[in-house]
């Protein structure tokens, strides 16, 4: 975030150092976001959308290139490396397709 805060980006900036807008920033972060668990997220989307996880295609297409990624490929499976990323990063990737009207009333 320092890095980001040094190439110019934020908001609310005023007349504080990068330092302390960082510091304020994670702060706030800490107060105002809530995870909710990966079963709840695909539960609650789940009641009224068909719902695929992607993740592995998300991340895999950045590693098709990579030399550390080709290199990981050969003890582990480029969908397990990409779930492991998500995991991680909290950075899960779905695909959400609404059903049909009749198949919400049963």
């Amino acid at each position: 975030m320092t890095a980001a805060r040094f190439l110019g980006a934020g908001t609310h900036i005023y007349d504080k150092t990068r330092r302390q807008w960082v510091a304020d920033m994670l702060d706030w972060l800490d107060a105002w976001t809530f995870y909710k668990p990966l079963d709840e997220i695909e539960r609650s989307f789940g009641e009224f959308f068909d719902v695929d996880r992607i993740d592995h295609d998300y991340f895999e297409f950045p590693c098709r290139n990579n030399r550390l990624c080709s290199a990981m490929s050969f003890l582990f499976s480029k969908r397990a490396i990409a779930s492991f990323i998500a995991s991680r990063l909290a950075s899960h990737v779905f695909v959400l397709r609404k059903r049909d009207v009749g198949s919400l009333a049963a």
